[in-house]
């Protein structure tokens, strides 16, 4: 469908066409990166061509929410994310991230959630604090607004949060609190809790943090007996348990 959809836009508008073609353009340099710098010097290429003015005239490229070869420039977005490359291509990655949301709109966003939030999400963990910031920036403008459509992607989105919460003392720690915090607002407490239970028997990595934001939460609503908190005995239970097992 993509691809039918891209091949019908580049018939039609010459200027989809030639960003098409720009596109293609930035994945050969991609491909190409064998260096740090080269990443860097690809994102900004491609930053370049989704930022240019004759480019975001829908009028004339018929929609900006259709990104050429997505599936491929969100692999090398991802790949921009790794945790063996520098903080300056992390930084840039997320620059490409802000300016590929914009262009795209939250309606494109809700359909490819996945494909674009995979990289995103593989990114807060390791970090450094600027980029821990720009990430929740992204989060709080992009996914927030997206609310119900957000369940989809919940799970992985919560889990990628949860290391900036591990130290109290760390300055992004408030932060990444509000940020779970508007997360649980967008989404609905069941939903939520639901996220986190399933979090807690499944994900021992984050298991500390995750019973810290459990614990925080469940008291600031008024306990075990509040609305959402319990979205079912068995996801409870089976969390609890596989925590009480885990001697790590």
């Amino acid at each position: 469908m993509a691809d039918r959809e891209v091949e019908e836009l580049s018939k039609q508008f010459p200027k989809f066409k030639s960003f098409a073609a720009e596109v293609e353009n930035c994945l050969t340099i991609f491909e190409k990166s064998k260096e740090w710098s080269d990443y860097v010097s690809a994102l900004s290429r491609l930053i370049k061509v989704l930022q240019r003015h004759d480019f975001n005239d829908s009028a004339k490229m018929g929609s900006l929410a259709v990104i050429p070869e997505k599936a491929l420039v969100a692999r090398r977005l991802a790949q921009c994310t790794n945790s063996i490359l520098p903080s300056g291509v992390h930084r840039k990655a997320l620059d490409a991230y802000r300016v590929l949301l914009t262009r795209i709109g939250p309606l494109q966003l809700a359909v490819d959630l996945v494909l674009w939030s995979s990289g995103l999400f593989s990114l807060f963990p390791h970090a450094n604090s600027e980029c821990k910031t720009m990430q929740l920036r992204l989060i709080v403008d992009f996914y927030i607004p997206l609310g119900m459509n957000l369940v989809p992607c919940l799970e992985g989105l919560v889990m990628s949060l949860l290391p900036g919460i591990e130290d109290e003392s760390a300055a992004f720690f408030a932060d990444t609190a509000a940020c779970l915090d508007l997360i649980k607002h967008a989404t609905s407490v069941e939903h939520f809790f639901k996220a986190l239970w399933w979090l807690l028997g499944s994900s021992a990595n984050v298991r500390l943090p995750l019973l810290g934001l459990l614990n925080r939460q469940m008291s600031r609503m008024g306990g075990v007996g509040a609305v959402g908190v319990i979205p079912g005995k068995e996801i409870v239970f089976r969390g609890l348990s596989v925590s009480l097992e885990d001697s790590s």
